[in-house]
């Protein structure tokens, strides 16, 4: 039976499962299209991101449909904001997501069993499991097509240069500093570290191919955070 899991609970911990689903749809570039008189066609406006897609699961409760759809959609809307979303017809990946609401069950057999559709709002990152695993090393295979923003954590003072990325991080009270690229935000645990850290480029990627990475600190890991659309 295929599996749906968000935020670390499986559905079927409910009774419920899935059918099949759009997951293999792809999200919309966010693109203008603008007429300019007396020329040729349209100029492109690439406003440079994805937009989100919704995401549609049939599902069904065999058994004891009631109490069952009742709790599940007790968890499912007690969720705020995004959340890791899995389904097993793409084990390797995951998304974030958040639980859109507004379902409508078709209760079946005397309400024995049913059926509805779970719609989830999906940011368009189908992220890598594989991207999930910190590393150290002094160079780093991107096997997509895209960019990506990794965590870095750094371990003492120095500086670290990815191609011709560089970030320097100031001695500091902390065990280590943690460094969000897709945020550009430092920190160690609760603790805000942006006065430590500084950078010579408004932001820092992992692009798609051969990165090079070289440091002068105590330890450097990177979860590189892969993804693709």
């Amino acid at each position: 039976m295929n599996e749906l899991i968000f935020n670390g609970k499986a559905i079927s911990e409910f009774g419920a499962f899935y059918d099949s689903h759009q997951a293999f749809n792809t999200p919309e570039r966010d693109m203008e299209y603008v007429e300019i008189l007396g020329r040729d066609g349209d100029l492109i406006i690439d406003n440079d991101r994805f937009k989100n897609i919704e995401i549609n699961f049939p599902c069904y409760i065999p058994t004891d449909f009631l109490p069952k759809y009742r709790t599940l959609m007790a968890y499912l809307n007690s969720q705020r904001g995004y959340k890791r979303l899995e389904y097993s017809q793409e084990p390797d990946h995951y998304r974030l997501a958040s639980f859109a609401g507004n379902v409508e069950a078709n209760p079946l057999q005397l309400h024995r069993a049913g059926r509805f559709t779970l719609p989830f709002i999906c940011k368009p990152q189908r992220y890598l499991k594989s991207g999930e695993i910190p590393v150290s090393a002094s160079e780093l295979w991107n096997p997509t097509y895209f960019d990506s923003h990794p965590l870095i954590r750094c371990y003492g003072s120095g500086s670290l240069t990815i191609n011709s990325q560089t970030i320097t991080v100031a001695s500091n009270p902390y065990e280590y500093v943690d460094i969000d690229c897709d945020i550009m935000d430092a920190f160690c645990g609760a603790n805000n570290a942006n006065s430590y850290v500084s950078f010579n480029t408004d932001s820092v990627v992992l692009k798609s191919g051969t990165n090079g990475i070289t440091h002068n600190m105590t330890k450097v890991e990177i979860t590189p955070r892969w993804y693709e659309i």
